[in-house]
C-alpha cells in the first residue's frame, strides 16, 4: 500500500534546523538594526557645543549630523544630558551611543566601538606660560608627566567626567584624592578651568591644544596679564588618540556600531564632516592613513 509519508535523513535534518535558527538569528539582529540610534550629547564645546553662536556646530554635533545624512533610512534619537548620566546608562547597558569617545582604553574596555572615525594629536599640559617654561626645565621636553605628577606640589584641575586615554592611570595613581586635585563642573567646565589656570587658581590641566584656541575664541577678559602655553607630554610622544563611536556593552550597542560601520568610509570623508575637524582641530591636525581608511 501505497502512502504519502516521507522519510526524512537525520543528518539532513540537523542541517535543515541549523539552518533556520541561523536565518532566524540573522533576521532578528537585522531587525534589532532597524531600531533608533539613540545618541547620548552633553555641552563640552568644541565637541558639542550648546549656546551662542556656533551651537550645534562642535565637530562632535557636525559628526551626528553626518552619521544622520550618511545613514537616512535609519531613525535617530539624540539626548542632551550630563556626562555622568550618559556613562551610566551606557555601563548599565541601557541603548546609548557616544559619538565622540577615546577608542578602547584602560577606563572603557567594555563599550563597543566603530571603527575610527578620526584622530586627535595627543593629550599634553595646558598651563601658565610663565610656569611652562619651568615645567620643561624640571621634567624635560616633552614633559615626562609621571616625574612631574609624583615630584611636584602643583594643583591640577580636570572637568568632571573627562577622561585623558592611556594616561589617566598615572591621574589616578598620583593625584585623584589628594588636596593637588580639583574637579570643575557646569557646562562649561573646561573654559572655566582655563580661566582658573589663568588667575593663579589651580596651576595646569591635560587636554588636547585644540582647547586653547576654543578658549580664546570664547574668553573674556580676565586683566591676569596671563596666556595659556601647551606643554607636550612624553609619555603620548609620536602618538595619536583614536576617536571613534562608542555604544552600551550590549546587542543593542553591538548592533548600532556595526550598522554605523556599515557607512564608516562616507562618514569619515564626509566634507562637512572634514571641515568641521579642519576648523577646531587644525589643518595640520593627524589624519586616517589609506590603509586605514
Amino acid at each position: 500500500m501505497l502512502t504519502n509519508t516521507m522519510i526524512v535523513n537525520p543528518t539532513r535534518m540537523k542541517l535543515l534546523m541549523s539552518f533556520l535558527l541561523f536565518s532566524g538569528t540573522v533576521l532578528a539582529q537585522e531587525e534589532e538594526l532597524s531600531a533608533p540610534l539613540i545618541f547620548g550629547i552633553n555641552a563640552s564645546p568644541p565637541f558639542h557645543i550648546t549656546q551662542g553662536d556656533e551651537a550645534n556646530n562642535g565637530f562632535c554635533d557636525v559628526l551626528v549630523r553626518t552619521i544622520q545624512a550618511e545613514l537616512p533610512d535609519t531613525h535617530q534619537i539624540i539626548r542632551e544630558m550630563p556626562h555622568g548620566r550618559i556613562r551610566t546608562i551606557m555601563k548599565r547597558e541601557g541603548s546609548m551611543c557616544f559619538p565622540c569617545m577615546i577608542n578602547r582604553t584602560s577606563y572603557n574596555p567594555n563599550y563597543y566601538f566603530t571603527r575610527a572615525t578620526h584622530l586627535y594629536a595627543p593629550h599634553g599640559i595646558i598651563t601658565r606660560s610663565s610656569l611652562a617654561d619651568e615645567l620643561k626645565e624640571k621634567y624635560g621636553n616633552p614633559v615626562s608627566l609621571e616625574k612631574l605628577l609624583a615630584q611636584s606640589e602643583l594643583r591640577f584641575a580636570q572637568p568632571v567626567g573627562r577622561r585623558y586615554g592611556d594616561i589617566q592611570p598615572l591621574i589616578n595613581e598620583y593625584l585623584i584624592g589628594t588636596k593637588y586635585h580639583k574637579k570643575v563642573n557646569g557646562e562649561l567646565a573646561l573654559y572655566n578651568l582655563l580661566a582658573m589656570i589663568l588667575i593663579d587658581r589651580v596651576d595646569y590641566t591635560i587636554d588636547y591644544e585644540m582647547m586653547i584656541q576654543s578658549y580664546q575664541r570664547n574668553e573674556q577678559n580676565f586683566g591676569s596679564g596671563e596666556s595659556l602655553a601647551f606643554v607636550p607630554i612624553r609619555e603620548y610622544e609620536g602618538k595619536t588618540i583614536r576617536g571613534a563611536v562608542g555604544c552600551s556593552n550590549n546587542q543593542w550597542g553591538k548592533n548600532a556600531t556595526r550598522l554605523i560601520d556599515q557607512a564608516i568610509k562616507k562618514i569619515r570623508n564626509n566634507n562637512d564632516f572634514q571641515q568641521s575637524l579642519d576648523y577646531w582641530l587644525g589643518n595640520d591636525r593627524p589624519k586616517l592613513s589609506e590603509s586605514e581608511q
